[in-house]
């Protein structure tokens, strides 16, 4: 009985990572290469890029949220209706 508990916890172990290969999967790579990095054009259209794609996104998300607010309204005016009130 313990020879099998024994085994199928052997089985299931995780083996262990040597502690400097799991740091160096952690390590963060570089965004840019380092030339890049050093020249200063490439920089300032990396931030107008970066500047853009965030204006982007909110606009999105203004877009988004007024429209979410629009249906709401509506909803809200289509509730006040009454239809069975109908006059000749």
């Amino acid at each position: 009985m313990r020879q099998k508990k024994k085994l199928l916890e052997d089985q299931n172990r995780i083996p262990r990572v040597k502690k400097e290969d799991f740091l160096k999967k952690q390590k963060k790579r570089p965004a840019i290469p380092l030339e890049d990095a050093k020249d200063s054009k490439v920089l300032k259209e990396r931030r107008q890029r970066k500047r853009i794609e965030k204006r982007e996104k909110q606009r999105r998300k203004d877009i988004s949220h007024a429209y979410d607010a629009a249906l709401d309204k509506n909803a809200e005016s289509l509730g006040k209706i009454d239809i069975g009130k109908e006059e000749d």
